[in-house]
């Protein structure tokens, strides 16, 4: 999602306190503007292409998760301990509970 969409949600990612629905808003307009429907307000892509967003989506939530667990300053977490924290973070149970 390159060009101007891209810039606008990466601006809006990294603002003080994001807003959460002007964010998605942003991301479906981009996406749809190079994958999809121009102009669409909801999301173009079918059920099959959703799992596959999906799929790719918890890979980078996990990568993320570990990128932070493995750059750590205060404490050096060996592989078992980052495995279990990423276990605990990633789990639906976890995602659920988050607001």
């Amino acid at each position: 999602m390159a060009g101007q969409h891209g810039r606008r949600l990466l601006d809006l990612i990294r603002a003080r306190n994001p807003d959460i629905e002007q964010i998605i808003d942003v991301f479906i307009t981009g996406f749809n503007a190079v994958y999809g429907t121009p102009g669409a307000e909801s999301w173009d892509v079918s059920i099959d292409d959703w799992q596959r967003y999906e799929f790719l989506g918890d890979r980078v939530l996990s990568l993320i998760i570990v990128q932070n667990l493995f750059s750590r300053r205060d404490v050096v977490l060996d592989e078992g301990e980052m495995t279990r924290i990423l276990a605990r973070v990633a789990s639906n149970r976890a995602l659920d509970a988050y607001p």
